[in-house]
């Protein structure tokens, strides 16, 4: 079973995710801080990380310099997600695997990820 790592803090949104994940088949576990990704993933690997541009503390932006530097990025899966289209590109620069657009549908949360794990 993959796991994945949803990074919203938009109760509403993770919530969507975690359904929409578990019942394609993944093991998922979240976080509404950039602060609580990086801490949860100090000793984890999630076979996928969704992360939102937004959080509360630390941008997604931040978030991935962090896992840059830390030499981290380069075992995991990210998926950047936003509601500022904009950023796709910027993301897939910036070392994550693709973007998701909001709004989206369960359809392609699912698609996204299950291409994202594959990779790993």
């Amino acid at each position: 079973m993959s796991s994945v790592l949803v990074v919203d803090d938009e109760p509403d949104i993770a919530l969507i995710c975690r359904l929409a994940l578990t019942l394609a088949g993944f093991e998922v576990d979240d976080r509404d801080t950039g602060r609580g990704a990086l801490d949860y993933l100090s000793d984890r690997v999630p076979d996928v990380v969704l992360l939102d541009l937004r959080l509360p503390d630390l941008s997604g932006w931040q978030v991935l310099d962090e896992l840059r530097s830390s030499g981290r990025l380069d075992e995991l899966n990210v998926i950047l997600f936003s509601a500022h289209a904009s950023a796709a590109e910027s993301a897939v620069e910036a070392g994550c695997v693709s973007f998701l657009a909001k709004p989206f549908t369960p359809d392609d949360l699912v698609a996204h990820v299950t291409q994202a794990a594959a990779a790993s």
